[in-house]
C-alpha cells in the first residue's frame, strides 16, 4: 500500500513475424525450441508499471492489480533493466504507453497455437485491463482515449470502450504534418499487427 514500480520481463509474441510478412512464401527450415530459448515467433517484452496507491498480487492466477494514477510502458527489450521513460515522446517506435486513474490489471492467459510442425502447443500471453480516463499511445501509430481498455497479446488487439456521452476516441497518425485520422464509438478494436481499426456503434468523427 504505497507508491511503487514493477517490472515484468517475459517472452511474448512478435508483432510481425516472417510468417506474417510472407504467409505464402517458401517455408523456412524447422527450428526446434530449446528449453529456456525463445521460439522463432517470440521475443522478450518488458512491461513497467508505476502506481500511486496500492498493488495486489495473486500468484495462483499470475495476476497483479494496481490502483490510482497508473502508468505503463510495454515494448520489446532484450534486457530487463533498461532505463524507462514514462514520456511517450522518448519511447521506441511501436512501444505502448498507457495511463489510467482508477485500476489496472496485468495477467497472463494461456492459449493454444499452431507451431511450425502443425502441432497445437500451449503458449502464455500477456493481457491488461485498464479503467478510468484511459489514455493510450502506440508510438508512431495512434493516440486513444477511453473509459476502459483491454489488451490481448494473443489476439493482437487493443479494445477501447466508451459510451454515447463519452465515446472512445482513436486518432491514427498518418504522417508528419498530416492531421490524424479520428474514429469515435462505444467500442473500437485496433488490430496491432495490421494497424486496422474496427468501430462498433460509431458516434461519428
Amino acid at each position: 500500500s504505497t507508491p511503487g514500480l514493477v517490472r515484468i520481463w517475459q517472452p511474448g509474441q512478435k508483432e510481425n513475424s516472417d510468417k506474417e510478412k510472407n504467409p505464402k512464401g517458401p517455408p523456412k527450415p524447422e527450428s526446434k525450441k530449446e528449453l529456456g530459448k525463445l521460439a522463432p515467433d517470440e521475443e522478450f517484452k518488458l512491461t513497467v508499471v508505476q502506481f500511486n496507491k496500492q498493488m495486489q498480487g495473486e500468484n495462483a492466477r499470475n495476476r497483479a492489480v494496481f490502483y490510482q494514477t497508473v502508468k505503463v510502458v510495454h515494448f520489446p527489450s532484450e534486457r530487463h533493466d533498461v532505463p524507462v521513460s514514462f514520456n511517450p515522446a522518448k519511447l521506441p517506435l511501436g512501444a505502448i504507453y498507457l495511463e489510467c486513474n482508477q485500476r489496472l490489471q496485468v495477467y497472463n492467459e494461456t492459449d493454444r497455437k499452431t507451431d511450425e510442425k502443425g502441432n497445437l502447443v500451449e503458449k502464455t500471453f500477456q493481457a491488461m485491463e485498464a479503467e478510468g480516463n484511459v489514455r493510450v499511445v502506440k508510438v508512431g501509430e495512434l493516440e486513444a482515449f477511453a473509459n476502459r481498455l483491454t489488451y490481448n497479446e494473443s489476439k493482437g488487439t487493443l479494445t477501447f470502450y466508451g459510451d454515447r456521452s463519452t465515446p472512445a476516441i482513436v486518432n491514427r497518425y498518418r504522417g508528419q504534418g498530416i492531421p490524424p485520422d479520428p474514429s469515435k464509438g462505444t467500442k473500437i478494436i485496433y488490430w496491432v499487427k495490421t494497424k486496422e481499426v474496427e468501430v462498433i456503434d460509431s458516434t461519428g468523427r
